[in-house]
C-alpha cells in the first residue's frame, strides 16, 4: 500500500504543502493516521478524496460544497453537480448575452433588443404589472412557438435561456399543440 507524507502528497498532485495541512485543519481532508513525530501519513483513499476535491475545484464548487458532497451519500454528489451545472449553463447563457451585445455594438450582429427586455426578471415583471398570471405567460409561450419558433428560440436565448432549460420551455411548449392536435 503506498503511503506520503503531507510534503509528498502535496508534490504529486501540484499543491503546497499548506493547503494540504489547510485541508486537514477544516475536516475536508484528513490524514490515514498520524506517524512517529507526528507526521501526518495518507494512503490510496485519501488520494483519491484530493482527487475528488480538486476535480469539483475545477468545476468551481466551494470547499463547503465539496466536503458536504464527499462526506454525503452519493445521491449529495448528483445534487452538488446538477446545481452547478445548473449555474454554469446561466454563466454561459450571460457571456453568450455579452457576446452578442458586443457584435451589435460592433455592427456585426443580430439588432439591439429593447432597453429593458434583456433579461427573463425585466420581462416577467413587466408582463406581471401588466396582469399576466403564469398561465397566461406560459399561454404566451406556447403562441409565440406555434407562430415562429425560431424566433421563439431567440428571444429565449436573448433572455438568457440555455441548455436543458432552454429545451424545457421549448418543450412544454410544443406539448400543448401536440395535444390539441390529437
Amino acid at each position: 500500500m503506498a503511503e506520503w507524507t503531507v510534503g509528498r502528497l502535496a508534490k504529486r498532485f501540484g499543491l503546497s504543502r499548506s493547503t494540504l495541512l489547510y485541508y486537514d485543519s477544516i475536516g475536508l481532508l484528513r490524514p490515514r493516521q498520524r506517524a512517529s513525530g507526528d507526521y501526518r501519513a495518507y494512503g490510496e483513499a485519501e488520494a483519491w478524496r484530493l482527487e475528488r476535491i480538486l476535480l469539483y475545484r475545477s468545476l468551481g464548487l466551494s470547499l463547503a460544497e465539496i466536503k458536504a458532497a464527499l462526506d454525503a451519500p452519493e445521491t449529495a454528489v448528483s445534487r452538488a453537480l446538477a446545481a452547478r451545472l445548473k449555474a454554469l449553463e446561466r454563466e454561459a447563457a450571460a457571456v453568450r448575452a455579452k457576446q452578442r451585445l458586443a457584435l451589435s455594438l460592433l455592427g456585426g450582429g443580430p439588432e439591439l433588443p429593447p432597453a429593458g427586455l434583456t433579461d427573463r426578471a425585466s420581462l416577467t415583471a413587466l408582463l406581471e404589472a401588466a396582469g399576466m398570471d403564469r398561465e397566461e405567460m406560459l399561454a404566451m409561450h406556447r403562441e409565440w412557438e406555434r407562430r415562429s419558433p425560431d424566433k421563439h428560440r431567440r428571444l429565449l436565448m436573448l433572455l438568457g435561456f440555455a441548455g436543458e432549460e432552454l429545451e424545457d420551455v421549448l418543450r412544454s411548449s410544443r406539448e400543448e399543440d401536440l395535444r390539441e392536435g390529437e
